[in-house]
């Protein structure tokens, strides 16, 4: 029998919204979103590990930026 396992990463939308873009200089739409890392079994992700991080994701231009951006 043969398994297939490993670490695969998840993100979770915590949260959306309107948000003062530092990059496009105007209101945009914003995902907040957490990241964490899951034990895998054939590519499904099973068991939750760690938090690995969040970030805020401008919807227009695409950039990931720390959660501060949203003070």
């Amino acid at each position: 029998m043969i398994f297939i396992g490993g670490i695969t990463q998840k993100a979770k939308t915590l949260n959306q919204g309107f948000f003062q873009c530092p990059i496009c200089q105007q209101q945009r739409q914003y995902i907040h979103r957490e990241y964490r890392n899951y034990v895998s079994l054939f590519f499904i992700p099973i068991i939750p590990i760690n938090k690995t991080g969040e970030d805020v994701t401008c919807t227009y231009c695409k950039t990931a930026m720390p959660t501060h951006v949203l003070k």
